[in-house]
């Protein structure tokens, strides 16, 4: 490209990097859509069968968090801590939509943004920060378009790194704007529990309270003593990157995110199901969602995960590699019935989530040794377009019926 240009900026110019992230995307949005829901405890998401449903919280608004309601919470529970919760049914192509605006509302501060989910992204703003008296003064104006254009809320975190710039937005949440830098990190981080670093989940954070580091300053003492060998012989080679974490330093770059790691599709029953025909057809409608989506983001894959969670909320997996990559639904659903049959043949019992998830994806420009028949792909495609013209309702294959019929109004 000739005519193309490119600012080249010194090694020495500091990064300035931003975390935006929305808050209480779903709850706000419906709160922001219908007036008589401000200042309420919302909670989007649920199973819609009354108190004893078996659905799971997609989010909750900061009234109902006060109650200790949060994502992922089964309803039940959910209603038992807030009973005077209104619980409000999820709209996720309306949650879409406001991302995409988000998107290009970013865009005009930076070409260099990284979206993690649909409600956050870190921007790298090194380039334009010429036009900026500082990156608080940045992320101030980010706030304001987003509260201009949207009628929403968001917290602006401001760093030299990724690792930072996310703490500083969790720190300053709800509708905050804050900056942490590399150089004051150490002191801040040194009181914090080990869980603001990165991969130090609850079952990480309980091997380190094992050993009495519980804060990132017992963790960085611990650290200090040992050199890389050691460090990686008693821990495992994740805690070089908590060393670096310990002083604030993190190198990752922001660019977009890389394709999807996985596609896929559960559904949380509201009754426990045995019947094997129900759970087939309900696998089978999930292998034509996934295959759908497949297609339509131009990808194909090699594997595919079927996901299976007992009445005593144990879950398992079983998994099959495909012998070429595809985006067929029938040839992914003749991967997926085995392992079901399998499944079900060695334990006969009821399930309260079954889910199909379709992983080790790659790009459809890949051609496969020999072709391969056309028919199936031609069969897709048309039962694709059925589907996108009348809703993915209008067409499915005869075994995912049953699904539908056993799915509760």
């Amino acid at each position: 490209m000739p005519n193309a240009y490119c600012l080249l900026l010194p090694s020495s110019v500091p990064r300035t990097i931003l975390h935006v992230d929305m808050d209480a995307f779903y709850a706000s949005v419906e709160q922001r859509d219908n007036p008589a829901l401000r200042g309420k405890p919302v909670i989007v998401g649920g199973g819609w069968g009354g108190e004893h449903s078996r659905g799971v919280v997609m989010a909750a608004s900061y009234e109902a968090r006060k109650f200790g309601v949060k994502s992922a919470m089964p309803e039940m529970q959910a209603r038992r801590l807030c009973p005077q919760g209104v619980f409000v049914r999820g709209r996720m192509d309306v949650y879409s939509a406001v991302s995409h605006q988000l998107r290009e509302i970013l865009t005009t501060f930076t070409p260099d943004i990284q979206a993690i989910s649909i409600d956050e992204a870190f921007l790298d703003a090194t380039g334009v920060m010429h036009a900026h008296a500082s990156g608080l003064a940045l992320g101030g104006a980010i706030k304001l378009a987003v509260r201009r254009d949207l009628q929403l809320n968001c917290t602006v975190g401001v760093s030299d790194n990724k690792f930072l710039a996310k703490l500083a937005s969790d720190l300053y949440k709800p509708d905050g704007l804050g900056e942490l830098r590399e150089a004051d990190a150490p002191a801040r981080l040194a009181p914090m529990p080990v869980t603001v670093l990165m991969g130090v989940g609850p079952k990480a954070a309980a091997s380190l309270a094992r050993r009495d580091l519980r804060t990132v300053a017992d963790l960085r003492a611990w650290l200090d003593a040992r050199d890389d060998a050691q460090v990686i012989r008693e821990m495992g080679e994740h805690a070089l990157a908590w060393r670096r974490q310990c002083l604030g330093q993190d190198d990752r770059p922001v660019r977009e995110r890389d394709e999807a790691k996985s596609i896929g599709k559960e559904r949380t029953f509201g009754e426990d199901v045995a019947a094997p025909e129900v759970l087939r057809a309900t696998v089978l409608g999930q292998v034509e969602e996934t295959t759908r989506r497949l297609r339509a983001a131009g990808l194909k894959c090699r594997g595919l995960t079927l996901k299976l969670r007992t009445p005593d909320f144990r879950t398992y997996s079983r998994s099959a590699m495909l012998e070429n990559p595809t985006d067929e639904t029938t040839r992914v659903w003749q991967a997926a019935e085995p392992l079901l049959a399998t499944w079900l043949s060695q334990h006969p019992g009821p399930l309260r989530l079954i889910g199909v998830a379709l992983h080790d994806l790659t790009s459809t420009g890949q051609l496969e040794l020999f072709g391969a028949d056309p028919k199936p792909g031609r069969v897709d495609a048309a039962a694709d377009a059925i589907a996108a013209k009348f809703g993915k309702g209008s067409i499915r294959r005869a075994g995912a019926i049953e699904r539908d019929r056993n799915r509760r109004p």
